[in-house]
């Protein structure tokens, strides 16, 4: 499978010998400098008060685009802070009245 999908990758007959001799001892000796991408900017949230007014007056997404965040991240923060969070589709069943009390 290699030799048919990526042997023609490789134009040079040396470079393809170079790649298969590759072994951990001859990578070690290369130092190749791996720059990883920067750790996420640690965020300032609001208190857990705060945070759950705001998950209660609006969806969560609204939130998210408040703090510059995905709705996701504003998800784990809640469940890291022990806040329950509205049921799947609570915003639109309010929208069209469709939330009696039960």
């Amino acid at each position: 499978m290699v030799d048919r999908h990526y042997r023609q990758v490789i134009e040079k007959d040396k470079d393809v010998q170079e790649f298969w001799a590759l072994t951990p001892a001859k990578v070690q000796t290369l130092k190749l400098e791996v720059k990883l991408p920067k750790e996420a900017q640690s965020r300032e949230w609001p208190t857990k008060r705060k945070l759950a007014s705001l998950i209660k007056q609006r969806p969560v997404s609204q939130v998210a685009k408040e703090f510059g965040v995905s709705d996701v991240a504003v998800r784990k923060h809640c469940r890291k802070l022990g806040l329950d969070l509205p049921e799947r589709g609570y915003w639109q069943k309010k929208r069209a009245g469709k939330l009696g009390s039960a």
